[in-house]
């Protein structure tokens, strides 16, 4: 069992987390994209990305970790969670846009999906035209609207079929919890079982990000200038169209939604199991 989790860290403060779940945040709030931590079964750590930090964050991290373990950290650790249905979806549509975004640069993805298009919509160039030029830009939501801000039904229709192959493909490949998709979870119930023994001086906190009661910007209030934090609306709405038609190929199609289930039940159990524990912060969002 590989254990890896997404760290950022200030004096005084220890946040866990994973993909998907405030980590575009957290890297504005801290500056930084953090830290991927690989632990053994016993949460020993294996190996650290750093992610472009430097020898001395690499041993104040170690540091920290070994403290946090035995029970004397001198700071508190906070552990986000989120819906994994939720995370899901964002993960899936995420990785899903990055292997897209690699059309002009890789001659096979481009081949692939030409004949795709051509054989499913009679070669439609003008929208592989659209294609091309916003998959360099990153910007597949320009895609799926049209100009007077409706659906263009071929590229809803492309899309929500391409979903349909991405997760059978990553489910029959076993590589459906990969990447953005890597579950967490499932590793809280032990990390806290390790964590809460008799010695234990420090505190944690749990915050679930799909709680509206609940600010993680309020949380970190007192570790950071929250306020100078400029907010980019723009990257926050990237990708709402696909993750939408995402979300309709769930609701409408039984066979993804019962692969997600399945990949997902033990996230979702302790995802049930935290967001009502009595260590989730809740109702600080009018702090």
């Amino acid at each position: 069992m590989v254990i890896k989790y997404r760290i950022f860290r200030k004096e005084g403060l220890f946040v866990i987390t994973k993909q998907k779940v405030a980590t575009r945040y957290l890297g504005v709030v801290f500056q930084s994209e953090g830290h991927e931590l690989t632990l053994s079964n016993n949460f020993t750590i294996e190996h650290i990305d750093m992610l472009g930090g430097d020898n001395d964050q690499e041993k104040a991290i170690k540091k920290d970790w070994k403290e946090i373990l035995k029970g004397n950290y001198a700071g508190k650790v906070l552990v986000l969670i989120r819906d994994p249905k939720k995370r899901f979806a964002t993960a899936q549509t995420q990785d899903f846009s990055d292997v897209i975004s690699d059309l002009n640069t890789s001659y096979l993805i481009r081949f692939a999906f030409t004949s795709y298009w051509n054989r499913r919509f009679k070669k439609n160039t003008t929208f592989l035209t659209k294609l091309l030029h916003h998959s360099e830009e990153g910007w597949f939501d320009n895609i799926v609207r049209t100009s007077d801000g409706t659906y263009d039904i071929d590229a809803y229709n492309l899309f929500k079929d391409l979903f349909f192959d991405w997760i059978s493909f990553r489910h029959d490949s076993s590589t459906l919890c990969t990447l953005h998709s890597e579950n967490y979870l499932f590793s809280l119930p032990l990390f806290f079982t390790k964590i809460n023994h008799k010695d234990m001086s420090f505190e944690y906190d749990i915050l679930n990000i799909d709680d509206p009661t609940a600010s993680l910007k309020n949380y970190l209030k007192d570790y950071v200038d929250v306020d100078l934090i400029i907010s980019n609306s723009d990257a926050r709405q990237e990708g709402k169209e696909l993750k939408r038609i995402f979300s309709d190929l769930i609701k409408e199609n039984d066979e993804v939604k019962r692969i997600m289930n399945n990949s997902l039940q033990g996230e979702q159990w302790v995802y049930d199991l935290y967001k009502s524990s009595e260590k989730t912060i809740k109702n600080n969002s009018t702090v």
